[in-house]
């Protein structure tokens, strides 16, 4: 059963073009077990371009996609699950293998099975020769981290942890982490770029007391990072433009007390009702939401503080937390997504008071998302300058990738 739902939910994504997290959650309440179902789904996704190659080393033939993806999900058990027995892994790829009816590769899969099984103790070291991402992400990723290829590759495919953003107006992250040990929930205190905060990986944070009421929300510590840079402080007037789920506009609304006024801004509204959700469940005051296309946005010019923009992006820095979103991209749509991040930019920039801040994130490394954009955004509006060198949180541990620049407006 849970074999068959990993399968049915990653073909649904890789060749359907539907979203891996959301396929997923669909058997959250189900009867099948889904930390098994999770952890076998994800390990495969982030193991997939490795699993691919090694595996097409083998054939000698054509690999049907539907047995190549039933042979990655084995190989992943053969070569990450110590408990599983061989045989076992091997019958059960085999009845799925009937069950798509794909009869003619049973020979197939039952022989290159056979082999990785006896190469199963080196599993992990044989799938380190072969390149973790898509020819096009490995030279992006080369060309810029060139001393940093292998750390950067390990912060991308390690399973990703979650964060906790304490909301300190009702409680400090030291008396927040005592009331999760209570509940035999672990969690670490980790520091970086002047933001403390709590990271765990247990799936049991979401269910506590503690996030129903709203102590805490869960946001990567990079997205904290590049809140905390921008100086959020009371009194303050902040648009925060692209900004469902709302979490950033959050975060700046504790570090200003929830004295002030956030103007949060976002054109989906399936994704804004996440926004209110969240704003509602931390009882913060200080934050409106306004549905609306950020380039048809009609707040004042010059009026705001603070302006935060997190345009689109093609998500490459959050790859260990979202798989999918590598084989959901290519060079040609990164192009798109860049010429669409400028425009979103110039467009911030008409809202910034003389002396005010703009924030400019996106989750993702490549050069033409990241500086190309700022530096063309310089070009087009003399009236901006950076306040801050570039900051971009890999390669590091744990955290997810982030592009974060700070300009100011003269």
């Amino acid at each position: 059963m849970e074999r068959s739902i990993v399968f049915e939910v990653l073909y649904a994504s890789m060749f359907e073009n539907r979203k891996l997290d959301q396929t997923l959650l669909k058997y959250k309440n189900s009867d099948v077990r889904f930390n098994q179902v999770y952890n076998l789904t994800m390990g495969v996704a982030r193991a997939h371009y490795q699993m691919e190659a090694y595996l097409k080393s083998k054939a000698k033939g054509f690999l049907d996609p539907k047995a190549l993806l039933i042979l990655e999900i084995a190989t992943y058990e053969l070569f990450f699950n110590t408990s599983a027995k061989a045989y076992a892994v091997i019958s059960e790829a085999l009845k799925l293998a009937e069950a798509k009816k794909l009869f003619k590769f049973k020979k197939v899969i039952h022989g290159i099975l056979s082999v990785v099984a006896k190469e199963s103790t080196e599993g992990p070291l044989l799938l380190s020769k072969f390149p973790a991402f898509p020819r096009w992400m490995m030279e992006e990723i080369s060309k810029v981290f060139p001393d940093q290829v292998d750390q950067v590759v390990d912060q991308l495919t390690a399973p990703a942890p979650f964060f906790l953003s304490v909301n300190t107006l009702k409680i400090s992250p030291a008396e927040l982490d005592k009331k999760l040990l209570e509940q035999d929930i672990k969690v670490e205190n980790v520091e970086s770029n002047g933001v403390n905060t709590l990271v765990t990986f247990d799936k049991k944070i979401l269910n506590t007391a503690e996030f129903i009421d709203g102590l805490f929300t869960i946001q990567d510590i990079s997205s904290q990072i590049a809140v905390k840079m921008l100086t959020p402080f009371k009194g303050m007037n902040m648009l925060d433009l692209c900004s469902a789920p709302g979490g950033k506009a959050i975060t700046a609304a504790i570090m200003a007390d929830d004295d002030c006024k956030i103007v949060s801004v976002d054109k989906s509204s399936a994704r804004l009702l996440r926004s209110h959700e969240n704003i509602n469940r931390m009882k913060l005051k200080s934050i409106s939401v306004v549905n609306s296309d950020v380039l048809e946005l009609n707040e004042t010019p010059h009026s705001f503080d603070l302006v935060m923009l997190d345009p689109p992006c093609s998500a490459l820095g959050v790859s260990a937390r979202n798989p999918d979103t590598v084989w959901s991209k290519d060079s040609e749509v990164i192009k798109q997504l860049a010429a669409l991040q400028l425009q979103l930019l110039l467009k911030a920039m008409e809202f910034t008071k003389k002396g005010g801040r703009l924030m400019y994130s996106v989750c993702t490394f490549t050069e033409a998302e990241t500086v190309a954009v700022i530096h063309a955004a310089l070009e087009k509006n003399k009236d901006y300058k950076k306040a801050s060198d570039f900051v971009i949180t890999m390669p590091a541990s744990g955290m997810d990738g982030m592009f974060i620049a700070i300009l100011e407006r003269k």
